[in-house]
C-alpha cells in the first residue's frame, strides 16, 4: 500500500516513469477533506504541496515524466482552481478562471474544461506556462486527453439535438468534430495515443449498448467489443481508461455482471495491430 500511517484514505491517478504517484489522501488534520498528495515509491516518503486551509479540497488528476503534477482546488463556494506542481518545487495557478484539468503531457501541456465568457459556459482549455489558458472547443466541450504532440481529444454537447459528439484538436488543424460511432450518441472520448488513435466510451441511445471505440483518421470507428470479444466470451468492455507508449490500453469491462479492470494489449501482426484482451 502507499501512503503514511496518518493517511486514513489514498487514492491514486497516475504514476510517471520516475516513480512519483500523483492523487489525493484524506488523513484527521484534514477533517476528512481531500488533500492533493504525490507519493514518491522509491522512498516511501508523501508530499502534501496545497496548504491544509481554507477548507479546501484539493487533487492531483495527472503527472508527467518530467515531474510536472496537474491539479486542481475547489472550495466551498464550489469555485474551481487549477494549479500544476513541480514535485519538490512550486506550485503554479492557472490564470483566475473557474477551471478543471484532467491531463498533462510531457511537453507540460495541460488539458480540461473551463467556464469562459460573461455567461461562463463550459468549454474545453490548453495550458502551458508559455502561452496561458487557450480555449480550443466551443460551448458545452470537455478535453481530456492529450498526446506529446501536443493533440487534444474530447468531446461536446449539441443543443439542437440533445446528443454528443467527439473532437480533435491541434495547433496546426484547429477543431475538428470527428462525429461518433454509429447509432451511439452518448459518448466520451477519453483517451488519444501518440499515433493519434482516440479511444473512449460510446453508448446507443436506443439500446443501451455500452462499448469502448477505437477511432483514426483512416478506418474511422472501431467497435473494440465486436473486434476483440466473442458474444459467448462474457466480456463487455465499459470504458477506456488510459494507454501509455506501448500500446497497452487500461480499461474497463464486466463479466458476468461484475466489473473489472483489464488490460488491452498489442499484438502486432504483418501488416497490422490488434489488441488482446487479459483479464
Amino acid at each position: 500500500p502507499i501512503g503514511q500511517p496518518y493517511e486514513t484514505t489514498t487514492n491514486a491517478r497516475a504514476i510517471n516513469n520516475s516513480g512519483y504517484i500523483a492523487g489525493y489522501s484524506k488523513f484527521q488534520a484534514s477533517n476528512g477533506r481531500e488533500i492533493a498528495s504525490i507519493w514518491d515509491s522509491n522512498t516511501n516518503t508523501t508530499i502534501h504541496p496545497i496548504p491544509n486551509v481554507d477548507a479546501r479540497t484539493s487533487q492531483f488528476v495527472d503527472i508527467n515524466d518530467n515531474n510536472l503534477a496537474l491539479g486542481y482546488t475547489n472550495d466551498t463556494n464550489n469555485s474551481w482552481q487549477t494549479f500544476v506542481y513541480e514535485v519538490n518545487g512550486e506550485v503554479t495557478y492557472i490564470e483566475n478562471i473557474e477551471a478543471k484539468p484532467t491531463a498533462i503531457n510531457n511537453a507540460g501541456q495541460a488539458v480540461g474544461f473551463a467556464e469562459f465568457g460573461a455567461n461562463e459556459i463550459t468549454s474545453a482549455f490548453i495550458w502551458d506556462q508559455a502561452n496561458g489558458i487557450q480555449e480550443i472547443g466551443p460551448d458545452f466541450s470537455w478535453a481530456y486527453a492529450i498526446n506529446d504532440h501536443g493533440t487534444v481529444t474530447g468531446f461536446r454537447y449539441h443543443i439542437a439535438t440533445n446528443d454528443y459528439s467527439n473532437f480533435i484538436w491541434s495547433e496546426a488543424r484547429g477543431f475538428q468534430d470527428i462525429g461518433y460511432y454509429e447509432g451511439h450518441t452518448t459518448t466520451w472520448a477519453t483517451v488519444i495515443d501518440d499515433n493519434g488513435f482516440v479511444y473512449g466510451t460510446a453508448i446507443d441511445s436506443n439500446s443501451g449498448h455500452r462499448t469502448v471505440f477505437r477511432w483514426d483518421e483512416h478506418n474511422g470507428y472501431i467497435d473494440l467489443s465486436e473486434s476483440l470479444l466473442a458474444e459467448d466470451t462474457g466480456w463487455t468492455l465499459l470504458t477506456a481508461l488510459d494507454i501509455n507508449e506501448h500500446g497497452q490500453l487500461a480499461a474497463q469491462a464486466s463479466y458476468n455482471g461484475e466489473t473489472h479492470a483489464i488490460l488491452l494489449n498489442p499484438v502486432p501482426l504483418p501488416s497490422s495491430l490488434i489488441l488482446m484482451l487479459s483479464a
